[in-house]
C-alpha cells in the first residue's frame, strides 16, 4: 500500500474514532516469508513458506472486523532468499497482501526487511525521510514507532554509526549480535521530545524488546538502558516488540509493560499468530489468536510519568 493511500485512510478513521476514548487495533510480528524449506532454529520450525498464506488470513480477519482502528505489523516482512531478484519478489508479495487491508497498516523495520534497501522500503513509511515516527488513534492515545535498527551491520548510513555499530560488537554481550542494532543519538532526542510535549497516554512499537525479561540476553537493542531511561520517565504504558520469535511478556520495576509477538512465520502449520488489541480508559486487553497469548492490565497499576 503506497502511503498515500494510507494518509487517506488514516483520515477516514480518525473522524470516526477520535469521538470515542476507547479503539482496538491489531497487531502482528515477523511475517518473515520465503520461498524455501522449513528450518530449525533456536529450537522452533520456521516456517518461510506457509507465512504468506497466514498473512492473507490475517488480512482477511481484519477485513470482517468492524471496529479496528489499524494494524500494526512489528517488523520482517521477509526472511530473503539466495539472490536479490527472489528477494524482490518475495518483499512484492508481502506488500500486496498488506495493500488488501481495509485498513491502515504502520510497519516498524526489522533486521530482515533490510534484506531490501531502505529507499525499497520508503514506500511503506511516511515520507518523514526517516523510518520513526508518531501517529495519534484518538485524543487520549498516542502511538510512537521507532526504528531499532538504524545503527547496525546493515544500516550503517555513515561512518559515525559505523564506528558505533563497531563498538557495540565489540562489548561481548550477549547482546552484541548481527541480528540488533541501536537507535541514534537523534533519534533518543527526537523520542525525549515526543514524549516531553505528549500529555496522552502512549504505546511504543519496535521490532527488537528492550527487556530482557520479556525476551532474552541475544534479542535486546544494543543500547536499551538509553531507551528505557526515557521511556520511564513519561506516560509510556507499554513497549510492543517482535524479533524473538517465542514471544514474551513483562512488567519493569517502572510498571512499564512489555510484549513481545510470537512470530506468524513459527507458528505451527494449523495455527497462526495475531492479537486484538483494546485500549480503554483504564485497561489494555490483548485478545490473542493462534500462539499469542490473551491477556489484560489495568492501567491504574502503571505509573503516569512525566516531567
Amino acid at each position: 500500500m503506497g502511503f498515500s493511500l494510507v494518509v487517506v485512510l488514516v483520515s477516514c478513521y480518525r473522524l470516526y474514532h477520535k469521538k470515542s476514548k476507547n479503539f482496538s487495533f491489531a497487531v502482528i510480528s515477523d511475517v518473515q516469508y520465503s520461498d524455501k524449506p522449513c528450518k530449525q532454529v533456536l529450537g522452533m520450525e520456521r516456517r518461510y513458506s506457509e507465512a504468506l498464506v497466514k498473512l492473507y488470513q490475517v488480512i482477511r480477519w481484519v477485513g470482517e472486523q468492524r471496529s479496528l482502528t489499524c494494524l500494526v505489523h512489528l517488523g520482517d516482512l521477509i526472511d530473503g532468499n539466495e539472490t536479490e531478484q527472489q528477494t524482490m519478489k518475495e518483499y512484492s508479495q508481502v506488500c500486496a497482501a498488506f495493500s488488501e487491508s481495509k485498513v491502515p497498516v504502520f510497519h516498524v523495520v526489522g533486521n530482515h526487511c533490510l534484506d531490501v534497501s531502505r529507499d525499497t522500503l520508503k514506500e511503506l513509511f511516511p515520507s518523514t525521510g526517516c523510518f520513526y515516527y508518531r501517529w495519534e488513534p484518538n485524543d487520549e492515545w498516542c502511538f510512537l514507532f521507532l526504528d531499532c535498527l538504524e545503527i547496525s551491520c546493515k544500516s550503517a548510513l555513515n561512518e559515525q554509526h559505523q564506528q558505533q555499530v563497531q563498538h557495540y560488537l565489540s562489548t561481548q554481550q550477549p547482546r552484541a549480535t548481527r541480528w540488533n542494532g541501536a537507535l541514534s543519538s537523534t533519534q533518543l532526542d527526537w523520542l525525549e521530545h515526543e514524549l516531553q510535549h505528549c500529555r496522552q497516554k502512549v504505546i511504543v512499537f519496535g521490532h527488537i524488546p528492550l527487556y530482557q525479561e520479556a525476551s532474552d540476553a541475544a534479542h535486546l537493542v544494543w543500547n536499551a538502558e538509553q531507551v528505557l531511561d526515557i521511556l520511564h520517565r513519561y506516560r509510556v504504558v507499554a513497549y510492543f516488540a517482535g524479533h524473538y520469535h517465542r514471544g514474551g511478556y513483562a512488567v519493569d520495576a517502572h510498571g512499564l509493560h512489555h510484549i513481545t509477538f510470537p512470530a506468524i512465520c513459527d507458528a505451527p502449520a494449523d495455527q497462526n499468530a495475531w492479537a486484538k488489541i483494546r485500549c480503554e480508559s483504564n485497561r489494555i486487553i490483548v485478545q490473542g489468536y493462534g500462539t499469542v497469548p490473551s491477556r489484560t492490565w489495568t492501567l491504574s497499576l502503571c505509573k503516569t510519568r512525566h516531567k
